[in-house]
């Protein structure tokens, strides 16, 4: 599929009633990216919410990647899912080795970018085997800003070129402003992202990295031949509600053909 942009500024449709489907593209996969407070997981959540009204099969697994669950039940149920789909991940195991091959800061930051990629791929294994759209609130474009954002070395594209894309991909790209978005994150209950742990110096050094590498990525993915990709561009504005947002994404999925109408019986 060739790369094709839905700009949300100018899709605005009302609340979806009607029934539809997804296109004949099997499998499928809406990821969203976007810096820590964009809002990725509660406007994947309302999006699910409009696609479920309008009966169209789809599967959202926000628990895989929600920092808010006890540790032990998230952990719990990411290696559940990994030992499931190791088997279909491990035969695509140049995207892991290409991951454990970016230096980190520590064996343990090595050892979570591992984990995180890996989750990543299990929960895209799930897609092969179900019908319908999967809505990721984390996929790979966020597990490569990661990876990279903890890295000495910049190789967000290296990585994405080595993640196993043998799927229908379309990524929601969240654009905000750094100062809205720490604005956002200040107010938030609890230390949740590594730009919300870091202090001082530290912390102005980790949010321009942080910026430059979400630009470098939405601009590599914008380039890739693979994906269509929806940018959301009015999240300081007033309109920058979770609904409202979801309501915009969910007509550009149909701009770019993958929710249809179902075929008449």
């Amino acid at each position: 599929m060739q790369s094709r942009n839905a700009d949300t500024r100018e899709k605005k449709e009302g609340k979806a009633t009607t029934a539809l489907a997804v296109a004949p593209m099997h499998p499928c996969v809406v990821e969203f990216f976007g810096l820590p407070g964009s809002g990725k997981t509660t406007v994947a959540g309302e999006l699910f919410r409009l696609l479920k009204e309008s009966h169209v099969e789809a599967e959202f697994r926000p628990e895989m990647f929600d920092d808010t669950l006890p540790a032990y039940r998230r952990h719990l149920l990411r290696l559940s899912l990994i030992l499931r789909q190791m088997p279909t991940t491990l035969r695509r195991s140049k995207s892991l080795l290409s991951v454990v091959r970016v230096p980190q800061k520590s064996f343990k930051d090595r050892l979570k970018a591992l984990y995180n990629s890996w989750t990543v791929m299990s929960v895209v294994s799930l897609a092969r085997s179900m019908p319908g759209l999967l809505i990721l609130d984390q996929g790979f474009s966020q597990a490569a800003w990661s990876v990279a954002l903890n890295s000495p070395r910049d190789d967000v594209s290296g990585l994405l070129e080595n993640f196993p894309v043998d799927f229908h991909w379309h990524v929601v790209i969240f654009d905000a402003p750094a100062e809205v978005l720490r604005a956002r994150l200040s107010q938030r209950r609890g230390s949740i992202s590594r730009l919300e742990r870091a202090d001082g110096p530290e912390l102005e050094a980790l949010w321009t990295k942080a910026v430059a590498l979400h630009k470098e990525t939405a601009e590599f993915l914008r380039q890739m031949e693979s994906p269509g990709y929806i940018t959301v561009q009015n999240l300081n504005s007033d309109d920058a509600l979770p609904a409202s947002l979801a309501s915009e994404i969910f007509v550009a999925l149909k701009t770019l053909g993958v929710l249809v109408s179902p075929p008449a019986e």
